[in-house]
């Protein structure tokens, strides 16, 4: 059985080999492996088994050369599919959702720009746990190690049957609680330090009894990059055209995120016409430079969006 999203997903792929076609022929063809061939290995929920509780982990093993994978689950099965409950085109290799006790089938392709294999099948059933405590608290916001900037932020998870009241912790990289709520609403906004932090959730019913908590992590950085040194070439230096190593130094800040340093060169001392920009690996940059004058400079970025001040520029003329 062919599910409609199924068949959009398809049309688009061949929209876009065709359209890869027409703009890359009179360029060099890069070769993308073949996968049709290949299966995914499913792990869990492996085939007939049975699932206790209200929230399924999917997840299977990475397939090389692989881009993407396509998540379907469907109730009782695709044959006979009453409702499809998730159609998703993921790049990671698990995926929660809450489901309803009953009989289910799920299925995940891998795919690629130009291939993709075959579906990879497993049935399996959700029952009732056998108490309140064998539920889970579905987290939905922020994402598991979410990166940010703000310090603000707005915390949410999915209603659990039968739940009274919700146990709101957020722990510090010692595990130490910085901020505790009980609260009957399933979202919370703090405003939080800087830092590596662990949010987690669990429920309560009315018997007083908990679930296990479910957790996250979110790392708060809001601090800038440092600004870079510039090295090489020398300020008003003088250099061979061809292939050029351009170097800087610069201290990672505090933050605690991955900082990236991209480099700036102009054909004119405004800054106005940009020769070329690349990103910076050890702090250093290679480029093949034609003949001319050029100033270039150095700015550092962070996963969290932060930015540090731009370098001092540098002027150079390739002979």
């Amino acid at each position: 059985m062919i599910i409609k999203s199924d068949i959009n997903k398809i049309r688009c792929i061949a929209l876009g080999l065709v359209v890869g076609w027409v703009f890359g022929a009179c360029s060099d063809i890069v070769k993308v492996p073949d996968i049709t061939q290949d299966k995914v290995i499913v792990i869990a929920p492996a085939h007939q088994t049975t699932v206790k509780g209200n929230v399924v982990n999917f997840t299977w093993e990475p397939l090389a050369d692989a881009d993407s994978y396509l998540l379907q689950v469907a109730s009782p099965n695709f044959e006979q599919a009453s409702q499809v409950y998730v159609d998703s085109l993921l790049v990671e290799t698990s995926f929660e959702k809450e489901l309803l006790p009953n009989d289910y089938q799920w299925r995940v392709k891998a795919i690629n720009s130009a291939y993709e294999t075959l579906y990879s099948y497993s049935s399996f059933s959700v029952r009732k746990s056998d108490g309140f405590e064998g539920n889970t608290v579905l987290l939905t916001n922020p994402v598991n190690a979410h990166i940010t900037n703000q310090t603000s932020i707005n915390f949410v998870w999915e209603a659990l049957e039968e739940a009274v009241a919700y146990q709101f912790q957020v722990l510090d990289s010692s595990g130490v609680v910085v901020a505790e709520e009980t609260i009957e609403d399933t979202s919370i906004e703090l405003s939080l330090e800087e830092g590596n932090l662990t949010w987690q959730v669990k429920a309560t019913n009315s018997d007083d009894e908990s679930t296990l908590y479910s957790s996250r992590t979110i790392l708060i950085d809001r601090t800038n990059p440092n600004t870079p040194q510039l090295l090489t070439p020398a300020n008003n230096s003088t250099e061979v055209s061809g292939e050029l190593t351009w170097t800087w130094e610069r201290e990672n800040s505090i933050g605690g995120s991955v900082e990236i340093d991209s480099i700036f060169i102009y054909n004119d001392e405004n800054q106005t016409s940009l020769y070329k920009k690349g990103i910076g690996s050890e702090k250093s940059y290679q480029t093949t430079i034609d003949i001319g004058s050029y100033y270039w400079k150095v700015t550092a970025y962070d996963l969290a969006n932060n930015k540090s001040d731009d370098s001092a520029v540098f002027e150079l003329v390739v002979n």
